[in-house]
């Protein structure tokens, strides 16, 4: 799971793969 936040923060060219990962992640306790 963490390596595919990595993967696409990457790509998408976020300068912080780890915050933006525990964003992803928040924001997809919250939708759940």
């Amino acid at each position: 799971m963490a390596d595919g936040s990595i993967m696409r923060s990457i790509v998408t060219g976020s300068p912080s793969p780890t915050v933006y990962g525990l964003a992803e992640r928040a924001a997809e306790l919250t939708a759940s």
